[in-house]
């Protein structure tokens, strides 16, 4: 098991790869990837949102 701390007041996410996604290669590309995949679309979704949101504030 995983323990993770992060700052008092930061909003966190902790996500869970199981054998099937490829987590059993984590310390391998096949694991490398899966995680810069995920945390990867989720810059997307942040940029994206902020981005809009800066258009419609235009």
């Amino acid at each position: 098991m995983a323990h993770h701390r992060r700052p008092r007041g930061r909003r966190g996410t902790l996500l869970t790869f199981t054998e099937g996604q490829g987590a059993d290669a984590h310390c391998r590309s096949g694991g490398q990837r899966l995680a810069f995949a995920r945390v990867y679309d989720w810059l997307d979704d942040v940029l994206t949102a902020v981005l809009t949101a800066a258009a419609e504030a235009a």
